[in-house]
């Protein structure tokens, strides 16, 4: 890596990640499962954010019916 720089990019796109593969060895399961949850979580994340933006709207403008009608429906 230069000094106070970016690391310079790979000539070989694919050779270089073949190469890094070949050093995860039976590890490459593992990164593929970690990489699906951690996509799973972002998502979760992304509905969960969307799911309580109608009870904080519904507080926000202190409708007290609207709160309980979503409530109700979950």
């Amino acid at each position: 890596m230069p000094r106070g720089g970016a690391p310079k990019r790979p000539k070989d796109l694919r050779r270089t990640l073949r190469t890094f593969f070949a050093y995860l060895g039976h590890a490459k399961f593992s990164l593929l499962v970690v990489a699906v949850l951690v996509t799973a979580s972002g998502a979760a994340n992304l509905v969960g954010t969307y799911m309580i933006k109608p009870i904080v709207n519904a507080l926000a403008v202190r409708d007290v019916g609207a709160f309980m009608r979503v409530n109700r429906s979950t």
